[in-house]
């Protein structure tokens, strides 16, 4: 809303956000047809106001929310190909953004309820079957909802993902640790929402959703 005020007829609005509800949100203030949507590797981390470390480089994919590589879509890409991003342009960018969203879902909230780093969680029994089911329920969201995910395997992937980051902190682990908001609204939360929706039961992410909240909601007491 505070932005409105230097939108032009012709403004596009980019969203590199994780987890869902972003899109929508946008689209409510600015219209859909104004939306760009995306998924970026690049790792940060917050170090304070005006201060970020960029943690790691990675791949940049961008997509119109109809499935159409247009003109603004190269022009936006250009633009990011110059500032030395790596673009990548997408007729499928929501099946990508569900993508990302299934690793997080598999990943973060684990680590923020457990305190493991990224590759702790395949060495125990219990995490690994935890991790399996929340991505499941999540596959199972996203074909009710018609989304075609571009990922062979989401759970292996899921797992992959886990060893090859394995000394990460997630970044849900570090908003727990340092008592900031997480992201489990749009991340666990989006899914069991979506779930209601559908009518697709998703116990494990309403459990992770739950354990999470309970933590953000007593930061203050520990």
């Amino acid at each position: 809303e505070s932005a409105r005020c230097i939108m032009g007829p012709h403004t596009s609005v980019l969203t590199l956000q994780n987890g869902l509800g972003n899109v929508e949100k946008i689209s409510a203030v600015v219209g859909k047809e104004k939306v760009i949507a995306g998924v970026t590797g690049h790792g940060s981390t917050l170090l304070g106001p005006g201060k970020i470390r960029h943690a790691g480089q990675g791949n940049t994919v961008i997509g119109e929310l109809d499935g159409k590589i247009d003109e603004r879509l190269e022009a936006v890409g250009s633009v990011l190909e110059k500032g030395g991003f790596s673009v990548t342009l997408s007729n499928n960018v929501m099946g990508l953004i569900w993508g990302k969203l299934i690793v997080n879902i598999g990943i973060n909230a684990l680590t923020a309820v457990t305190g493991l780093k990224n590759g702790r969680l395949v060495d125990f029994p219990e995490t690994e079957e935890l991790l399996c089911g929340a991505v499941e329920e999540a596959m199972a969201v996203a074909k009710a909802k018609g989304i075609s995910l571009e990922i062979g395997d989401p759970v292996e992937h899921t797992k992959k993902v886990a060893r090859l980051t394995a000394e990460n902190r997630s970044s849900m682990l570090q908003d727990v640790s340092n008592k900031r908001k997480t992201e489990i609204s749009v991340i666990n939360g989006a899914v069991v929402e979506e779930g209601v929706q559908y009518g697709v039961p998703t116990p494990i992410n309403k459990v992770l959703y739950n354990l999470v909240s309970v933590k953000e909601k007593t930061y203050n007491e520990v």
